[in-house]
This record gives structure tokens, C-alpha cells and sequence, in this order.
């Protein structure tokens, strides 16, 4: 009975296994090295403070303004308020020492993440070679806020006291824990892989409807999935496998479950947002459902799309923003 439980499930694992374009990179020389500011700016001298943050902003000219402004919410870099709330309360906070304690003992050797960086921006490089590479960054925002991400023209910072772990104790009152599973190492490539394509491809509604944006969020996977073929189709979406193995076993209910309900040109607001945003579970289907399944519907029908139109270059694929006439080329039929 074992043997026979096995093989179903890597029939079903098999059977949603996605499809991309292969990539020559042997003419892109990308490499990236994330640049720690989190480690130089926990090392600021405080007993001569204006001229240690003044250096600090000559190597991070860009970063420090971002981080004190939009990280940490206390007003300009070089401003009495944000070196009188720096030197009194934050680098003396036990809470906030103990995170960073943790933060660059956990991220103390990113070489792995150099790595699969590089190689997907080798990538990227090769196929859309007029894009800027950007410079990536880590820092700390301390819970400050809640978006692990800043940008600024080329640069990407990730705030890594969000990927921590799920079971890091300073998320389990803090954070929900559908929310909890994707604050993890794993992550860290493809949500830094996932914003600089959401950067260079922004999202230009057409009609406002469901269909829009469901098929534009599956560009976007299609891509990262393009962009990093060494991972798991599950860590992509940011489910576990059990979430991954449920929506390709359920694939064709959820599709026609959409279509019956007459939901896939709908231009409601609450309703786009019940099918694609990060939930317990999405709310039209079961509760055994994880949340965002319209973007992996989204995901499988741009797939379809490519694999049925070979001739699409993946320049034309993220500029073609008819996305009707994308369904009705993918001969979506899961």
C-alpha cells in the first residue's frame, strides 16, 4: 500500500511539473555579491557617531537615506532626531541586538546565495540584456516595517530579520502563521529574483479584470521559474509541497470553478484580491486550499501558452499585454 501511496504521489508531483525556456548564459559574465550594509551599519561608532554614519553614507550614498526613511521610519540620515533616536534607543535596545545577533550569525555565509544570484541574473542578462543588473543589499529594519524590500533605480535591499526561519520566536505573536512558513532562507533568491521582475515588468492593467492580472502574475512566475530552474516549483509559489502537490491534483476543479462562476472577467475589487493575495486559503475554494491559487492557475496557463507557441520569445511574451487572446493561444485544458 506504501509502494502504490509513493507512486501516486510522484505521478502527481510529475504531472504538474512545469515547463521553460532553456537559456544560453555562456555569454554573460553576471556576477553578483550581495553587500552587507547590515554588518557595517551595526558597527557604526557611537562615541563618534557623526563621522562614523557620515562614512557610512559615502559607501551606501543611495541605501542610508532609504533605510533610515523608509526601513526604520526616522527621518533623514544625517538629522538630530535620527542620531538621537540611533544612539539612545536603537543600537541599545536589547531586543534589537539580540535580532541582529541572530540576523548575521544566521546570514554570517551568503557564498550559496552569491551563487544562485548570479546565475539568475546571468540569465536575466541574456534574455533581456537592455535591463539593469541590480547591486543587492541586505540590512535589518527590526520589525519597523513590514516590507522586507527597498529599491532605488538599480539597487534591491532585503531586510533579513524577515527571513529568519518560521519557527523564529519573535514571529510567533508577531506574525501570521500562514504568512510564518515563507520567512525563511529559502526564500531569499526567489523574492529578490520576484521584485526586480516586478520592477522591469510592472503590471499595466487593461480591462481591470480578474483575468489580467491572474495572467500577469503568471508571467511573472513563468519567468522566475525561467530564471531559477534549479528550484522547486513549490518554493517558487512559496508553498509547501503538500500546498503544491493539492493544487495539481485539484488543478481542474479550481479552473472550472472559476469559469462557473463567471469569476474570470470580473472586475471586483475584494474578489481579484480573494484569488491572488496571500491568505490562510483562497476563500472560493475548500479550506484544504492554500492561498494565491489564481496565480498558480495564472501560472499554468501562461505555461500552457509558451509550450503551445514555441516561437514566442520571452521579450514578447511580458509585452503582449492582450491576455484573452494569451487564453485562447495556451489551449489551456488541465
Amino acid at each position: 500500500m506504501k509502494k502504490w501511496s509513493l507512486i501516486l504521489c510522484l505521478f502527481l508531483l510529475w504531472g504538474c511539473k512545469t515547463e521553460t525556456r532553456k537559456i544560453d548564459t555562456s555569454k554573460s559574465n553576471i556576477k553578483t555579491t550581495i553587500q552587507r550594509f547590515d554588518i557595517d551599519f551595526w558597527n557604526i561608532d557611537l562615541k563618534h557617531f557623526k563621522n562614523s554614519i557620515g562614512e557610512l553614507h559615502k559607501k551606501y550614498p543611495q541605501l542610508l537615506p532609504l533605510y533610515t526613511e523608509q526601513a526604520l521610519n526616522i527621518g533623514e540620515w544625517d538629522s538630530k532626531d535620527c542620531e538621537e533616536i540611533l544612539t539612545n534607543y536603537f543600537y541599545p535596545d536589547s531586543t534589537i541586538q539580540s535580532l541582529y545577533t541572530d540576523c548575521l550569525k544566521k546570514y554570517s555565509d551568503v557564498s550559496d546565495l552569491n551563487k544562485a544570484l548570479s546565475k539568475a541574473f546571468q540569465r536575466a542578462n541574456a534574455v533581456f540584456p537592455e535591463k539593469n543588473i541590480p547591486e543587492i543589499y541586505f540590512h535589518v529594519s527590526a520589525g519597523a516595517n513590514p516590507n522586507p524590500i527597498l529599491y532605488k533605480d538599480s539597487l534591491i535591499s532585503l531586510s533579513i530579520d524577515n527571513y529568519l526561519g518560521e519557527d523564529y520566536p519573535l514571529y510567533q505573536n508577531a506574525v501570521y502563521g500562514y504568512l510564518r512558513y515563507n520567512m525563511r532562507r529559502e526564500k531569499v533568491v526567489p523574492d529578490i529574483v520576484t521584485i526586480w521582475l516586478a520592477r522591469n515588468f510592472p503590471f499595466s492593467p487593461q480591462s481591470g479584470q480578474l483575468l489580467d492580472e491572474m495572467l500577469y502574475r503568471g508571467k511573472i512566475m513563468y519567468l522566475l521559474a525561467t530564471l531559477l530552474p534549479d528550484e522547486s516549483e513549490a518554493n517558487l509559489m512559496g508553498y509547501t509541497p503538500e500546498q503544491w502537490q493539492w493544487c495539481c491534483k485539484q488543478e481542474k476543479d479550481l479552473w472550472m470553478s472559476i469559469v462557473e462562476r463567471k469569476h474570470l472577467f470580473s472586475t471586483e475589487g475584494i474578489l481579484i484580491t480573494k484569488y491572488l493575495n496571500d491568505a490562510p486559503f483562497t476563500s472560493y475554494f475548500s479550506q484544504e486550499s492554500p492561498g494565491r491559487c489564481g496565480v498558480f492557475i495564472g501560472w499554468r496557463i501562461i505555461e500552457s501558452y509558451m509550450k503551445n507557441n514555441p516561437k514566442v520569445s520571452l521579450q514578447e511574451l511580458m509585452n503582449n499585454t492582450d491576455y484573452k487572446t494569451i487564453l485562447e493561444q495556451s489551449v489551456y485544458n488541465p
